[in-house]
C-alpha cells in the first residue's frame, strides 16, 4: 500500500512538471551537401540540432510547401469531349447539353427549373441523319468560361420530345458512347473530371415517365419507346469540381526519438527545386515549428 502511494506521489509529480515545462522552438538548420546534382543522384542534405519530428517537402509538383493549405488549383482548361448518335424518329434538336453553376444538387423537376442552365450544344458537333445516325465525336470544347470560383458545375443532357402530329412515332434515340471531361493546366498536368461511368448520371423526370434515359457501365442513352406522348427528361450529372485539389503534404523523416544527421532524396525530373525541411518540438503543453529551405538543381 506504502509503495502504491509513493507511486502515486511520483506520477503526480511528473505531470506537474510536464505542466510546468514550456516547449522551446527547435534549434535545427539545414544544409545542403552538393547544390547541384546529375538525374539518377541523390541530393544530400546535412542536419543539425535534434527536434521531435521533421517532415520533408520535395518541392516536386504536389509535394509543395507553399501548397500545403491549397484546396483550389485555378488557372486550368477544362475540356469537355463526348461520342454519341442519333437513331430513328424524325424530330430534330431534341436533345441539348446545358451546364450550371446554381442547381442546388437536389434532383427534382421544381429545383431544376429553379437553376440558371446555360445551353452549349453549339459548342459541339451531333449526329444527324435518318434511320441509323452516324456515330459522331463531339470534338473537344473547352468551357472553361462556365466556372464559378468555390462553386461546382453541373453538366446535363435535357431531351425534350415533342407530341407526334399523327398515329406515328417521332420521337428519336440518342445515345452517349463516351463521356470525357479534364482539367489540363500550364504545367503540363491534365486531371481526369469525369467520364461516361464516374459522371453519376441523375435522371429528372418532367414529362412522361414511359420514355427515359437508360444507364450502363459502357453507354447512356435517352429511349421513347415509341411514345405518342410529349416527353422531357434530364441526366445530370453529380457536381464537379475540376479546379478542387488536395493540399499537398509532406513525408515525415523523424520522429521522436529516432535519430537524423542528414537525409538524401533522388529526383525524377531535371530542374531547380526548394527543399523545405518542417522541424517540430511537440508537447503536452503545445508545438513549435521552424521552417528552413534550401535549393536543389538536378541536372540532365
Amino acid at each position: 500500500m506504502k509503495a502504491k502511494y509513493l507511486y502515486l506521489l511520483l506520477l503526480l509529480g511528473i505531470l506537474s512538471s510536464c505542466e510546468d515545462q514550456e516547449v522551446e522552438a527547435p534549434n535545427f538548420n539545414v544544409s545542403v551537401v552538393d547544390a547541384e546534382v546529375q538525374i539518377g543522384d541523390s541530393a544530400r542534405f546535412s542536419f543539425s540540432g535534434d527536434p521531435d519530428i521533421i517532415t520533408f517537402y520535395s518541392g516536386e509538383n504536389g509535394n509543395e510547401y507553399k501548397n500545403r493549405e491549397r484546396t483550389e488549383l485555378t488557372g486550368g482548361k477544362l475540356e469537355l469531349e463526348f461520342i454519341n448518335q442519333v437513331l430513328y424518329g424524325t424530330q430534330v434538336n431534341n436533345l441539348r447539353l446545358v451546364a450550371s453553376t446554381d442547381f442546388s444538387g437536389t434532383y427534382t423537376p421544381e429545383e431544376v427549373a429553379k437553376a440558371t442552365w446555360v445551353d452549349i450544344s453549339d459548342r459541339f458537333t451531333w449526329s444527324t441523319g435518318s434511320g441509323l445516325g452516324p456515330i459522331v465525336n463531339s470534338g473537344k470544347k473547352d468551357i472553361t468560361d462556365l466556372l464559378v470560383s468555390g462553386k461546382p458545375i453541373y453538366l446535363a443532357f435535357k431531351y425534350v420530345g415533342e407530341k407526334p402530329a399523327g398515329t406515328s412515332p417521332t420521337q428519336r434515340t440518342w445515345r452517349i458512347h463516351a463521356f470525357n471531361v479534364t482539367n489540363s493546366f500550364e504545367n503540363g498536368s491534365t486531371a481526369p473530371v469525369a467520364t461516361l461511368t464516374t459522371a453519376g448520371w441523375t435522371s429528372v423526370d418532367f414529362l412522361n415517365p414511359a420514355s427515359k434515359w437508360v444507364y450502363t457501365s459502357t453507354l447512356v442513352y435517352f429511349n421513347p419507346f415509341s411514345t405518342l406522348e410529349a416527353s422531357e427528361e434530364w441526366a445530370i450529372s453529380k457536381p464537379l469540381n475540376p479546379n478542387k485539389v488536395s493540399p499537398d503534404r509532406g513525408t515525415p523523416i523523424k520522429e521522436y526519438t529516432l535519430s537524423k544527421p542528414t537525409h538524401s532524396y533522388a529526383y525524377s525530373a531535371p530542374g531547380t527545386y526548394t527543399a523545405t525541411f518542417v522541424a517540430s518540438n511537440v508537447h503536452i503543453n503545445g508545438q513549435k515549428t521552424v521552417v528552413k529551405e534550401v535549393e536543389v538543381t538536378v541536372l540532365p
